[in-house]
């Protein structure tokens, strides 16, 4: 019987011996600086008072180090997310750029000009042609002019202005979200959208 006790014990103290350790070393010094005269120590006699403070101070010591692998725990997936995070975006300024690349001038100066003014939706009677990644970049909705006239940019020359009546239907287009998102931090970033 007193064996199998004195396994237990050591047992526990391998499993737990930094915190036994701690515990020990944190009872003595409380024992050391605690009066005799005081009343718990008087009631419960110095073994109990030495085993019950062991045993408060080995549940406190294991509490934080429980508490502090759960926070570097957190920490760590932080760490892993936010290098996930960084490596998806690396892909998509790099898949951006590639797309960027394949458009004409005109069309990349409309990209710009969405990135420059904050993503606000350019009204045109049809529909955008031009490459084939104009329609993954941007998105669309038929819409009818309910104020007296609206005066907008021209999709196909910035520098120019069109005036549409009242009643008329128009295409409202401007970038997808996600896309003008990135675009905008790209050119916060190095202040352009492109790589050259």
């Amino acid at each position: 019987m007193f064996e199998k006790i004195i396994d237990v014990i050591k047992e526990f103290i391998e499993k737990h011996f930094f915190p036994s350790l701690l515990s020990v070393t944190i009872t003595a010094l409380v024992y050391y600086i605690t009066p005799y005269n005081l009343a718990i120590f008087v009631k419960l006699g110095k073994n109990f008072y030495l085993f019950t403070l062991f045993c408060l101070t080995l549940f406190i010591v294991e509490i934080i180090i429980y508490i502090l692998k759960k926070l570097m725990n957190k920490v760590n997936i932080i760490i892993e997310q936010n290098k996930y995070n960084h490596k998806i975006e690396k892909k998509n300024i790099e898949y951006i750029y590639n797309v960027l690349d394949t458009l004409t001038p005109e069309e990349f100066d409309l990209i710009d000009y969405f990135v420059t003014n904050g993503n606000c939706p350019i009204v045109t009677y049809s529909e955008l042609h031009g490459t084939v990644y104009m329609d993954s970049l941007f998105d669309s909705r038929q819409y009818k002019i309910n104020e007296k006239s609206l005066t907008d940019v021209d999709p196909y020359n910035l520098s120019h202005k069109i005036t549409y009546k009242k009643g008329e239907y128009v295409i409202q287009f401007k970038l997808k979200e996600d896309i003008y998102q990135l675009l905008s931090k790209i050119k916060k970033k190095t202040g352009k959208i492109s790589r050259f």
